[in-house]
């Protein structure tokens, strides 16, 4: 009998762990509007109310799916805008003290001008050792329709070839209306 369950549950594994990409989806919420690519899912998402400490937002992220893949786009927004500098400063903040990036090694480049999708940002580039691999991120600050945005662009240096395709997909359908 064991000889027999062993090969099922080994076929039943590599047909579970082998199962289909996520299809392309649109993601239209809030005025924020982008196309998620095939093969990436939405794997975070979550709604901010104002409170004294804060202000009312959104937060998402999409990654690429595969366990051997890298490959994440953050976007979060606040409901007011505040001056860029000062978002800068709160996110890449944000992120030097969060328990994942704290001990990578962590450097930000100068600020400079970026876009996305013809809306102009502010950005700063990142980069950083995560599990022994060489990472990299793009973070870009900017207004639109009385928000004030963030949206961070990070993979494996490595998987730059591999995530330029969904990158695209991504970044170029992504509006604020």
């Amino acid at each position: 009998m064991t000889k027999t369950v062993t090969p099922l549950l080994l076929a039943f594994f590599f047909i579970a762990c082998s199962s289909a990409p996520s299809p392309e989806q649109q993601f239209d919420k809030k005025g924020v509007s982008f196309t998620s690519p095939a093969g990436w899912k939405i794997s975070g998402e979550e709604e901010y109310e104002e409170s004294e400490e804060s202000y009312s937002g959104y937060y998402l992220s999409v990654e690429k799916e595969g366990f051997d893949d890298s490959g994440i786009v953050i976007i979060s927004w606040i409901d007011v805008e505040i001056d860029l500098d000062d978002w800068q400063a709160i996110c890449t903040e944000e992120i030097s003290s969060n328990i994942i990036y704290r001990n990578t090694n962590l450097k930000f480049g100068p600020t400079k001008a970026g876009e996305i999708n013809g809306i102009p940002t502010q950005s700063v580039q990142a980069s950083f050792s995560l599990l022994g691999l060489d990472h990299e991120a793009t973070m870009h600050f900017f207004h639109a329709n009385g928000k004030t945005f963030d949206v961070m662009i990070q993979q494996a240096t490595e998987d730059d070839e591999k995530n330029k395709e969904g990158f695209a997909t991504l970044l170029e359908s992504f509006k604020v209306e």
